[in-house]
């Protein structure tokens, strides 16, 4: 098995399919317990795999208390208003709905303006709930 370090590397590849693939490692070693690594992911570099990790954390919310969480949903409001639209429109979309009850709704509401940019053309259905409900 790769070390962690080298999976950072591979999470932090310019090739989709290494950084794919190094993703699909982080999957297994979540599944097989390493919460930890799930934790470290949440404020990653590369917003796309930070994306995933608070994706996958919805999972394992029962195993994680909300100390180990306090410090790192920083990370999850910044991707709220992230310069690449693709991975804020999904972070409002996708993200969001799963785990705001992890966030000061006031800080939420102080951001919607950045969902609002992003509900345009195939994406205006999508993210007119959420940014109405904010």
């Amino acid at each position: 098995m790769d070390s962690t370090e080298d999976l950072i590397k591979e999470l932090e590849s310019k090739d989709r399919e290494i950084k794919h693939e190094a993703w699909l490692k982080v999957e297994r070693l979540v599944e097989s317990g390493d919460l930890k690594l799930l934790l470290s992911l949440l404020c990653f570099r590369d917003h796309g795999t930070r994306y995933r990790a608070w994706n996958l954390l919805a999972k394992y919310l029962h195993s994680i208390s909300n100390d180990e969480l306090r410090d790192k949903v920083n990370c999850l409001l910044e991707m709220l208003k992230d310069d690449d639209v693709n991975v804020r429109r999904l972070v409002w979309y996708s993200t969001l709905p799963q785990l705001h009850h992890l966030l000061d709704p006031a800080k939420v509401r102080e951001l919607k303006r950045y969902c609002l940019e992003v509900m345009e053309g195939d994406w205006k259905e999508l993210l007119e709930e959420t940014c109405r409900d904010v």
